[in-house]
């Protein structure tokens, strides 16, 4: 926010990684200024919207273009392929000659340092030519020597390269997404155990009423159990099918949005119909008079040490040093 309240107008655009170059267009005429901007997002070079407009106001006659780029605490690359500048007139009237604008004395200096810049050129074009031999002649092998087709990426290379990595991390979140569902299945197995388990002790500890209680979750209980245990199957294959959805997607010429788009649909679903599910076995199971509990986790087993611990992350911090020396 430096500088953020003397500022007369402002705009704010997403210029980073466009198909096409960002261009902007700033007029001042009649101590009026508009910003005008080129989104990047079509070739034509005159799709502009606007931006910012101040009026009223008034600039010296003389002064520098200048433009500046902020990172932040990030790395980036800007680059500014072309920079313009027209003097604008009234209607009707001619514009001034570069030689009435120009003084003379400027002029003489800007004719000197253009020729000591053409000596200088001249100077490292022959040094060039007496390295490189084989070239000289040549200008075809000359820019080829400098400027090859593996530096240039086009636009569709990069659209395609956007997309790719776009998929990929869609992929990589759904793997996730799918372990974290296994994980889920084996507690719900658990529970679903768990809960079996209370039923039995409860039909054992009351035997005056283990008809009743047969009679009553005899019937509902495992039928019950069987659904969730079935909704959680089909929720499990919908994610593999979503997987495989995303995996065909990225090939060129599918139409695998849509598919996705539906699967997460029906996860959403089987979600909503799982936690119902439940809930209804949790509120059949648990007496009114008493607390809902929930069951006691087994602890969670211990595959490593801590001495082995300690001396892993001891040798790995030594092969990351020493590779960062190597490099």
């Amino acid at each position: 926010s430096d500088g953020s309240t003397q500022a007369l107008a402002s705009c704010q655009r997403d210029f980073r990684n466009k198909p096409y170059p960002v261009r902007v267009k700033i007029t001042y005429y009649q101590k009026t200024l508009t910003v005008l901007i080129n989104n990047g997002f079509t070739p034509d070079k005159e799709d502009y919207e606007f931006c910012a407009k101040v009026e009223d106001m008034v600039l010296p006659s003389q002064g520098y273009f200048g433009i500046s780029a902020a990172t932040g605490g990030l790395a980036d690359d800007h680059d500014v392929l072309s920079f313009l500048t027209f003097q604008l007139t009234e209607p009707g009237k001619e514009a001034p000659t570069p030689d009435a604008e120009i003084p003379q004395k400027d002029k003489e200096k800007y004719q000197e340092e253009f020729e000591h810049f053409q000596q200088e050129l001249d100077k490292k074009k022959e040094e060039f030519q007496r390295e490189h031999p084989d070239v000289q002649g040549q200008p075809g092998k000359l820019f080829e020597l400098f400027f090859t087709d593996d530096v240039f990426e086009t636009v569709s290379d990069r659209e395609l390269r956007q997309i790719f990595e776009g998929q990929n991390r869609i992929h990589l979140e759904i793997k996730q997404l799918n372990r974290q569902l296994d994980m889920i299945l084996d507690e719900q197995r658990k529970y679903i155990s768990a809960v079996t388990e209370e039923i039995a002790k409860r039909g054992a500890g009351f035997p005056g009423q283990q008809g009743q209680v047969s009679k009553t979750h005899g019937d509902s209980e495992p039928s019950l159990i069987s659904a969730l245990v079935c909704y959680l199957s089909c929720f499990r294959n919908s994610v593999t099918d979503a997987l495989r959805s995303i995996g065909g997607a990225q090939h060129p010429g599918s139409a695998g949005v849509y598919e996705t788009t539906q699967h997460f649909n029906d996860i959403k679903e089987h979600l909503h119909v799982v936690q119902r599910d439940i809930e209804h076995l949790v509120q059949r199971n648990t007496p009114s008079s008493e607390k809902q509990k929930c069951p006691e986790l087994p602890p969670f087993p211990s595959c490593l040490s801590t001495m082995h611990f300690f001396i892993f992350v001891a040798v790995q911090t030594v092969l990351f040093i020493g590779y960062v020396m190597y490099r």
